[in-house]
């Protein structure tokens, strides 16, 4: 995760967080670097472990569950399928506006 510049300098790199259960705990946190946490997850997990998602992926079929995340106001963006996570408007940041705060 850490890259070394040279002459006592270093940077983040954007790691990968797998998870071997849907821990929310584990989940929810947020780092000051690019960072993905990747989980499984099933439907007896319930929405729990989603909640708080700054972007989520459903590889599903199943419209319910994306009805439910869409519905979820704790999720920002959700994606459906083989889709990038940082499409969108070019004009609109992935967390909003400043002016939004």
């Amino acid at each position: 995760m850490v890259a070394d510049l040279g002459d006592g300098y270093a940077a983040l790199r954007p790691a990968v967080h797998l998870l071997d259960k849907a821990d929310i705990a584990k989940l929810n946190i947020e780092l000051a670097f690019p960072c993905v946490w990747v989980s499984p997850w099933s439907p007896t997990d319930g929405l729990e472990p989603l909640r708080h998602s700054l972007v989520l992926n459903a590889i599903t079929t199943d419209e319910d569950l994306i009805d439910d995340l869409v519905n979820e106001p704790t999720v920002t963006n959700v994606y459906r399928g083989h889709h990038r996570t940082y499409h969108m408007t070019p004009a609109m940041p992935h967390d909003g506006y400043l002016a939004d705060s």
